[in-house]
Formats: structure tokens, sequence, C-alpha cells
């Protein structure tokens, strides 16, 4: 499954409220289609973007650079030629920070629309692991998969 990010820029009066409602519509129509399994969604997110990409840039150094790049290289590329990227002048690590956050907002705006205005349709989980905490986060998601299991 490949991950989008849905950005709509244009003048005013050009159709980007008119665009944004078709899309939400249609993604309100996806939901609507698992509704009867009440679908659980868990949002995992640690509050500093740009700390997450670095330390995970870190970990993730390619034993091999003849054979693969470093993982933050992949996705420096991946951001930069991307429709997105090229539209926002998205550069380097930069670029990639900024990607993230732009894309972190709106899927943020979009879960607290669905749990105010949709809440009958899935239950929504936000979770934060900002301390890097992987034992309380175990803990945490086994409790909210025992407790949507239990409903």
């Amino acid at each position: 499954m490949k991950n989008r990010l849905i950005m709509i820029e244009g003048i005013p009066g050009s159709g980007k409220s008119t665009c944004a409602k078709k899309i939400e519509a249609y993604l309100l129509e996806l939901l609507k289609n698992v509704e009867k399994y009440h679908p659980l969604l868990i949002y995992l997110t640690q509050k500093d973007v740009e700390e997450t990409i670095t330390r995970v840039a870190r970990k993730r150094v390619s034993p091999d650079k003849s054979k693969w790049e470093d993982w933050i290289d992949l996705v420096i590329h991946s951001v930069e030629k991307s429709k997105y990227g090229k539209e926002h002048h998205l550069e380097g690590r930069t670029g990639v920070v900024q990607y993230y956050k732009d894309r972190k907002a709106i899927e943020l705006e979009y879960l607290h629309k669905l749990e105010e205005e949709y809440a009958g349709i899935a239950d929504i989980e936000i979770v934060h692991n900002d301390n890097y905490d992987w034992e309380k986060l175990d803990k945490k998601l086994k409790e909210i998969v025992e407790h949507a299991i239990r409903r």
C-alpha cells in the first residue's frame, strides 16, 4: 500500500474547497463501506518530527553504500521527486522534515474531524510515543486492541 499526501492549493475561487469536499466525501464513503465492521484506527505519532527523522536516520545507515544508500538519502530522493516535493521546493533533510510535518498536520486534522463528526463509524486512537518507550507503547496498544475486541 502506498501512502499519499493530498494537498490542494490555488488562488481564491479556483475550486480548492470544492475539490477538498469531494475528496472528503469519497473518503467518508469508503468509511461507510466498512462501518458494519466498526474498524479501529490507531495512529502512532511523536511530538517532534525533526528529532524522529534524525534519530531514525542515525540508526538506518547502509552497511554497504556501494549496494544501497542510507535510509535518509532514499527518503530525500522520494520527497524531492514527488509532485508535492517539487511544487513546494522541498530539498534535502529540511524538505523531508517539512513534508512529514505537513503530512502529520493533515492526517491529524482529518482524524479529529472523524472523531467529532463521524464517531459512530470507527474508533480512533491517537497514541503518542514521545519518549520511545517501546514497552509502554506495546502495553498501550494491547489495551486498546483488547478493549476494542470486548466492545
